[in-house]
């Protein structure tokens, strides 16, 4: 993607592969929900996908690294992606209108940083 075409400016390093609108949300646990979890709208915005990151930006950012990303599960029932940091107990949900090409699209570029190949 051309950089004036994103929400938000990316650093000269980087290179933007994909944009959407995303919400960040903050999940817990519920008695009254049939998953046993609800969660609730943290940010909400467009999620940029960058060979480096994968950030939501609104009138603040919530920035993931790819170097700090552990493991990413899409939860096709939910619609969202949870992706598990290193650093942090809590994972970072998202949520897209397609989560299953996001979540994969984020798998492969976490792959290709850490130069691996993935099946």
């Amino acid at each position: 993607l051309a950089a004036e075409e994103l929400a938000a400016t990316i650093q000269k390093s980087e290179d933007a592969y994909y944009q959407c609108s995303a919400q960040v949300l903050s999940k817990r646990k519920s008695k009254d929900s049939p998953t046993g979890h609800e969660y609730t709208v943290r940010r909400d915005g467009t999620m940029i996908l960058t060979n480096k990151r994968v950030f939501v930006v609104d009138e603040g950012t919530t920035n993931i690294r790819f170097s700090d990303i552990g493991d990413i599960d899409v939860d096709i029932d939910e619609g969202v992606i949870e992706i598990s940091k290193v650093s942090s107990g809590r994972p970072i949900v998202l949520k897209t209108d397609a989560p299953i090409y996001t979540g994969r699209a984020i798998d492969l570029l976490v792959n290709a940083q850490a130069g691996g190949e993935t099946g």
